[in-house]
């Protein structure tokens, strides 16, 4: 995005005035450090949230530190910076289950999934909420899971040690032919 359409952007994701300074220094700022790409403009914001950085306070304003927010380091590039992301879930339960997913492909089915991880009913829900509210997987209908972009999907793919590639691909192989009906088999 341009810098005029991130503090539309912005302006409208936070609700603010389009003319107000402090919200255009903190498009600025985002636009400087994202390079105006929307998807890592978008997460760019949720982090600053995560850490504090960027809070709506009980007098129902958004607040924010720019100085903070300039010298915050962030990678130059997408995906470097989703690897980052997944990387600080390595004690999720819900890691592994990503990183099964980026090797089924840009969209997958749900029965696919499930048959690979074991994951049904209310653990599948939990995943599902939390792949979504993070911004990785979106349930594109109730028997489709899509990544919500490419990037997150290389990302989540390149959490995987190159010593455990293969291994994690027989294991999908593997689960896929043992639990698939004959019939169901090409």
């Amino acid at each position: 995005l341009d810098i005029d359409c991130a503090h539309e952007f912005i302006s409208e994701t936070l609700c603010l005035p389009p003319n107000l300074k402090s919200m255009k220094q903190l498009a600025n700022a985002v636009h400087h450090k994202t390079g105006g790409l929307i998807f890592y403009m978008k997460n760019f914001l949720c982090e600053l949230c995560g850490e504090g950085l960027l809070c709506f306070e009980l007098n129902q304003r958004w607040q924010f530190n720019l100085g903070q927010i300039m010298s915050k380091d962030i990678e130059d590039d997408v995906v470097e910076h989703l690897m980052q992301r997944i990387a600080r879930l390595a004690k999720s339960r819900y890691l592994l289950g990503l990183r099964i997913a980026s090797c089924l492909g840009s969209s997958f089915s749900v029965k696919t999934f499930q048959t690979v991880t074991d994951m049904k009913g209310d653990k599948f829900d939990d995943f599902v909420q939390f792949v979504e509210s993070n911004g990785f997987i979106q349930l594109a209908n109730p028997a489709t899971m899509q990544w919500v972009h490419d990037n997150v999907q290389q990302a989540a793919y390149k959490t995987i040690s190159s010593s455990k590639m293969e291994s994690m691909h027989l294991l999908i192989g593997g689960r896929l032919l043992i639990r698939t009906p004959t019939e169901d088999v090409d």
